[in-house]
């Protein structure tokens, strides 16, 4: 049945037509691809953020500790016997007192690779209770296995005092 223009007036149709409805998919469908990569890389930094503050303040934890307890302590990665390894990777951190005391086990990101370069190659840090005696000195570097751009590196100098810094893609910044 033919609608004259009249009638068309009359019963004022609303609503799309077929062609825009496909049109706005193809556009929203479109947009949605675009903006995929930059989500995922969005939360691989968010990742890699979180995993530096939280070891960053673990160092901070352990070096109020030291401080606090006057004894030492150590911050290292465990395996699950809670003994000391050399791989930082593990996912597990934790600080001990001197005496061996375990003060605090910690379980990080799963896709976090971590890498301590320190002073006189040992695996852990230490932190003594006296500004005096030298504590550990190194970096400690964070890089997310799914994000070749994004590294977050944490220094900590010979007093135990600790500085970050995030890259993120081309550029820097310290906090």
């Amino acid at each position: 049945m033919l609608l004259n223009k009249a009638q068309v007036k009359k019963y004022n149709f609303l609503g799309f037509t077929l062609i825009e409805i496909i049109i706005t998919l193809a556009i929203t469908s479109i947009l949605s691809l675009l903006l995929i990569p930059s989500i995922s890389s969005a939360l691989y930094r968010y990742e890699l953020t979180s995993t530096a503050n939280q070891l960053e303040t673990l160092l901070h934890y352990a070096r109020a500790e030291a401080i606090i307890r006057n004894d030492k302590v150590i911050l290292c990665p465990v395996s699950e016997s809670a003994e000391c390894t050399q791989n930082w990777d593990s996912s597990l951190v934790v600080v001990k007192t001197g005496k061996g005391r375990l003060l605090r086990k910690v379980q990080l990101r799963e896709h976090a690779i971590i890498d301590w370069r320190g002073f006189y190659r040992r695996n852990k840090i230490i932190f003594f209770p006296r500004i005096a005696q030298a504590s550990s000195n190194g970096v400690l570097k964070i890089s997310h296995e799914q994000c070749q751009f994004c590294q977050a590196t944490i220094t900590i100098n010979r007093a135990g005092r600790v500085r970050k810094s995030i890259k993120r893609g081309t550029g820097s910044f310290l906090t």
